[in-house]
């Protein structure tokens, strides 16, 4: 299965749905809840969600289709931007796995609509580069990071790759700045116009009084290891900085730079934890999926990738289905 998604053909990026599918099969099943974390920093989007699909499997299939689309974007990126040695479907493969570990991310959440709104951010600020004209490129990477930022204030730490990949890319400018920043107000300006035209303030009243804590620790063995294996691969992402960049070209390796400033920028997730949820992690995914995906696109042993792969799928389908208790 791991193999198909070693070419870049339309058929096998297609494919992706039923995969995703896959993987989140728990969420169309019959007897599935979403975890619901009743607290005031997501009960608004809950119940804005429950009263806009109220049938539980649309919800699901919504996720599974947003998920997939990222996972397209994201891959569109990759290869556009010549980020991976060869063009393959692996980022958004990866994507996808990371998306659907634990069963309260198999639900339709703010950031599985907020992932969405970065990614197009990301997207188009990593496309200014010589561009003569960024106005409107530049408006429409802070317009789609404003819808982000409205699913979740954490999505202001996109906001650093965003101006980095700015600098660095161009001849830093504080009117290009500007048009970014405008960007994100004229999506604000349209929430706060629906809020007034719907006279229901109470969206903005819960988003601006979030509490935030500290990301809390679990001793739950899947819990340990999922962690372990997310540190894992940050810290070998670090290492294989100079492995990644070798052989690029200067725009290339800038454009992965921004990559690693959503990395660094992902630490201030631990704080930023106001749903006491690892659904925020969504934000860290965008970048360690394209990064993860070039370890296996160099790896002379794809056979082993393929077995690791095969051996995560079942420890990921273990876990939505407990088949086999860890504790």
């Amino acid at each position: 299965m791991f193999l198909l998604f070693k070419r870049n053909l339309l058929a096998y990026s297609l494919l992706l749905l039923p995969y995703c599918l896959l993987v989140r099969v728990k969420s169309v099943m019959p007897n599935f809840e979403p975890v619901v974390l009743t607290n005031q920093c997501s009960a608004h989007w809950e119940q804005m969600i429950s009263a806009v699909l109220p049938n539980t499997l649309v919800q699901s299939l919504v996720a599974i289709f947003l998920i997939f689309i990222q996972a397209v974007m994201l891959n569109r990126i990759a290869i556009k931007h010549r980020l991976t040695q060869k063009m393959t479907l692996f980022p958004g493969m990866i994507y996808i796995i990371l998306c659907s570990i634990l069963v309260e991310n198999l639900s339709l959440t703010q950031f599985t609509i907020g992932n969405f709104f970065a990614i197009l951010a990301l997207s188009h600020s990593v496309d200014i580069y010589k561009k003569f004209k960024p106005e409107l490129i530049l408006f429409k990477g802070g317009f789609w990071l404003g819808f982000a930022i409205i699913c979740s204030p954490n999505y202001f730490l996109l906001y650093i790759p965003v101006v980095g990949v700015l600098i660095s890319l161009r001849t830093f400018s504080i009117k290009e700045l500007f048009q970014i920043l405008v960007g994100t107000f004229t999506s604000l300006l349209i929430l706060l116009s629906l809020q007034f035209c719907f006279g229901n303030a109470g969206f903005i009243e819960t988003y601006l009084s979030p509490t935030f804590h500290i990301m809390p620790l679990n001793l739950n063995p899947f819990i340990t290891g999922y962690l372990a294996l997310i540190g894992l691969l940050i810290l070998m992402s670090i290492v294989s900085y100079s492995k990644f960049t070798l052989k690029k070209s200067l725009p290339s390796k800038k454009k992965i730079d921004t990559l690693y400033l959503i990395l660094m920028s992902s630490i201030a997730l631990v704080l930023l934890n106001c749903n006491e949820s690892f659904n925020i992690l969504y934000y860290l995914w965008i970048p360690l999926s394209i990064l993860t995906s070039m370890f296996f696109i160099q790896s002379k042993h794809l056979i082993l990738s393929e077995i690791i792969h095969l051996i995560l799928l079942v420890v990921i389908i273990n876990n939505h289905f407990n088949l086999l208790s860890l504790i």
